[in-house]
């Protein structure tokens, strides 16, 4: 058992890593096997041409929202700002 702070620290910070790291190998393996599962699913009933084209266009989608550039943040962090210094005109 960790004696000092900063030894109980080092053990917490460890084990956070550790929980995080599984936590990701598992969300991976989850969205493999979803797809793994759903893409027949989704060409039996889309047929290929269909499914080729919803899938570039969900790609497309999800290539735009990099785009946004932390503006949603930075409005909300302005935003949150004016309102703590009561400054209605910013």
């Amino acid at each position: 058992m960790p004696s000092s702070i900063t030894e109980q620290v080092q053990a917490l910070r460890r084990s956070r890593v550790g929980i995080g790291v599984l936590a990701s190998y598992a969300n991976t393996g989850t969205s493999f096997l979803c797809n793994f599962l759903v893409v027949p699913i989704y060409l039996k009933y889309l047929g290929r041409d269909d499914y080729g084209l919803c899938i570039t266009v969900s790609g497309l989608v999800a290539y735009l929202a990099l785009l946004n550039l932390g503006i949603a943040q930075t409005t909300a962090n302005h935003l949150g700002e004016a309102v703590a210094r009561n400054d209605k005109e910013r």
